[in-house]
């Protein structure tokens, strides 16, 4: 028997990377999320709450806008926030590995630190729920879509990419 997991092949695919030299790979996979750092210290509670248009504004208002961020920052939380999708699927990677999964969860902030470290700040409270899959070896990754995972930023689509990378993955979804 062959089962296909359902995977919408129109949706786009996302690197999100975690932290600097994969510092939270350990804790986005064995806890089930992806999370950013740009928005610690703008967003503030001791409960979890869902990160929508409404409570976004709320914040910015709440802590004088998000003037001092550069214009790759803001692009970067608004695909994290706004442009990513439950269904979506993303990847993250270690030093080895590229780890491919599926957004389950609206994005959302959580009290819960990862890791407290020198920058008190840094706590990636700006997360969404994923379901991953088994890691995949970086040479086994065809050239074109390793090349397109190596961008710079925390937060990327693959874009026209997206196609390719479902067909590469067909093998991955079907068991």
């Amino acid at each position: 028997m062959i089962n296909v997991k359902n995977v919408n092949i129109n949706n786009i695919c996302w690197v999100v990377r975690p932290g600097v030299r994969y510092k939270y790979r350990h804790e986005f996979y064995n806890d089930n999320f992806i999370a950013i750092g740009h928005l610690d210290g703008y967003l503030k509670s001791n409960k979890r709450y869902d990160i929508d248009y409404e409570s976004f504004d709320e914040m910015i208002i709440e802590h004088d806008g998000l003037g001092d961020l550069n214009h790759n920052t803001k692009s970067q939380i608004d695909k994290f926030i706004f442009e990513m999708n439950v269904g979506d699927v993303v990847f993250t990677l270690t030093q080895t590995t590229i780890i491919p999964g599926v957004i389950k969860s609206a994005a959302y902030y959580s009290p819960d630190t990862i890791q407290r470290n020198e920058r008190e700040d840094e706590v990636y409270c700006a997360r969404r729920d994923v379901e991953w899959g088994e890691p995949i070896d970086r040479g086994d990754i065809p050239l074109k879509i390793a090349k397109a995972m190596n961008a710079y930023q925390a937060v990327f689509s693959l874009g026209n990419n997206s196609a390719e990378v479902y067909h590469w993955l067909f093998s991955y979804f079907t068991s």
